[in-house]
């Protein structure tokens, strides 16, 4: 392993830890904020979009960085039709969420919450670029820059959920704070990492 391999590793593990760290913050300011009854309200969402942005993270950004690594010279070129595809399956991703909102706020007993479910299905877009530029320079071993990625939109999201819910914003804020968050990681990664 080379000297900037292991640098960039380090970094990268560093990265993950603060993303970490960020979410706990976010969560644990969340419970002060909302008090149980919306805290509770928040975490459904949450983890609902949270579980579900898995077919955003683990699909084609998965086998972007795959080929990637295998083909380097034409890295922008599986980027930019990795990010196509990922964004076409985070619209369908929403646009389900949306549909199904009503029922799934139904069978949680939490009719107040549609709203947010709906608004959380906007994140499977918003993160799309991030979520293949990351794998990207991933594939590229470029893990200096990667980390560097991680590490804004880390603290782009503690900051935007954690400044919603203080504006009084509620549950709908906290869930905008993932939305702004994604948009400002993607536009970060394809300002940093995105192909030129």
């Amino acid at each position: 392993m080379s000297g900037s391999t292991r640098k960039g590793t380090l970094l990268l593990t560093a990265a993950q830890l603060w993303h970490a760290v960020s979410g706990y913050i976010a969560f644990v300011v969340g419970a002060r904020i909302l008090g149980r009854d919306d805290y509770d309200g928040f975490v459904l969402v949450a983890w609902t979009m949270t579980t579900l942005e898995i077919f955003v993270v683990e699909g084609v950004p998965r086998a972007v960085s795959w080929w990637t690594a295998r083909v380097s010279e034409g890295a922008a070129g599986i980027a930019r039709r990795g990010f196509f595809l990922t964004v076409l399956v985070g619209v369908l991703l929403g646009g389900t969420l949306a549909v199904l909102a009503p029922l799934i706020a139904g069978v949680w007993r939490e009719p107040d919450l549609v709203g947010a479910i709906r608004l959380s299905g906007l994140d499977f877009v918003a993160f799309a670029g991030f979520a293949v530029l990351v794998q990207s320079v991933n594939g590229l071993r470029r893990y200096n820059l990667q980390a560097g990625v991680w590490f804004l939109y880390s603290t782009a999201k503690v900051l935007a959920i954690v400044g919603f819910l203080r504006l009084g914003w509620g549950i709908e804020g906290a869930i905008l704070g993932y939305i702004v968050a994604s948009s400002i990681g993607s536009l970060g990664a394809a300002v940093l990492a995105g192909p030129h």
